[in-house]
């Protein structure tokens, strides 16, 4: 299911609002497999494999974005919800649940003439990263990393925290 709107506003002096929110609730689930023909006794899918075609992505997800343009300038923010989900990290093959997370985005963009444009912004600003392993023994292959990945790798979050971006875009 997923639900979706969005609302459009002139302000004065020129200025547009723009509003949208959606809710999206899916779930997924392996009904069915059929045995491997060539092994018979060997699954096709382990559970990390199972954990992340019908758990590793967030059952529920909503999301509010807003955006601001008066003339050349343009200011967005988006809160991004994402609800619990499970996996099986690197090298572990017991799930675990990850817990609920909500990231926030802010951008501007400002038009120079009619070929450019001049853009900045930081990615989650509240530097939200992902639950870690609830296990205390961090499994070998993550430790062979020099343990960069303490969280999961499924995250619909990512695991680096806050980005900060500038960009230049040019219309030929």
């Amino acid at each position: 299911v997923e639900i979706a709107a969005r609302y459009q506003v002139d302000l004065p002096a020129n200025g547009r609002l723009n509003l949208g929110i959606a809710y999206a609730n899916a779930e997924t689930t392996i009904d069915l497999l059929r045995p491997n023909p060539v092994l018979p006794t060997a699954p096709y899918l382990l559970t990390r494999s199972r954990l992340l075609l019908d758990s590793a992505q967030p059952e529920h997800r909503a999301r509010f974005e807003a955006n601001y343009e008066r003339g050349p300038l343009s200011l967005q923010a988006n809160v991004s919800y994402f609800g619990p989900y499970s996996s099986a990290g690197l090298g572990n093959a017991f799930p675990q649940k990850w817990g609920e997370k909500t990231v926030v985005d802010l951008s501007g963009r400002y038009m120079l003439g009619d070929r450019f444009t001049i853009g900045a912004g930081v990615q989650n600003v509240g530097d939200v990263l992902p639950d870690q392993f609830s296990f205390n023994d961090v499994p070998a292959i993550i430790a062979a990393t020099g343990s960069s990945f303490p969280t999961g790798e499924e995250s619909p979050i990512g695991v680096n925290g806050r980005t900060f971006f500038v960009r230049l875009e040019t219309r030929f």
